[in-house]
């Protein structure tokens, strides 16, 4: 269910359920979990390759996740130059969660340049950890703002 960053923040005060931020690339996605809304964690690492915000392993992938680790809500940046593919992708991942049978909220925020912070911060070259500390920043600055 797509909801706007408002209801997003309305549902995790009624509830508490843990978040995943997610940094769709076109060749890598980086996600992140916050757990009791405290720990944020880059998860997994990296799930490559992801050429194609259709890619049916990466709505698995996602799946799995939310079910191991108990998501109620998912964050997907955002850049304000993006061109569209975040709203397939967004679109894509409602209708694999409406058919897993899941009441996983959705919301996109703004993200602009997490993954160059990333390589900051990291100071390394290591391209799945940007990725994931991309999401770990998407995820990080939505709870900053609660």
């Amino acid at each position: 269910m797509i909801v706007t960053k408002y209801l997003m923040r309305l549902k995790l005060q009624q509830s508490k359920f843990n978040l995943m931020g997610i940094d769709l690339g076109t060749a890598f996605t980086g996600f992140s979990v916050t757990y009791n809304l405290k720990q944020v964690l880059v998860y997994d690492l990296h799930y490559s390759p992801c050429y194609s915000p259709h890619d049916s392993t990466l709505y698995k992938k996602i799946i799995e996740i939310i079910n191991k680790e108990k998501i109620g809500g998912i964050l997907i940046g955002k850049p304000s130059f993006q061109k569209g593919y975040i709203d397939e992708f967004t679109n894509g991942l409602e209708s694999n969660l409406i058919v897993a049978g899941l009441k996983t909220y959705i919301t996109q925020v703004g993200e602009d340049y997490t993954t160059s912070q990333a390589r900051k911060i990291s100071k390394t070259n290591n391209k799945f950890l940007h990725d994931g500390m991309a999401a770990m920043l998407i995820l990080q600055n939505f709870l900053n703002d609660l």
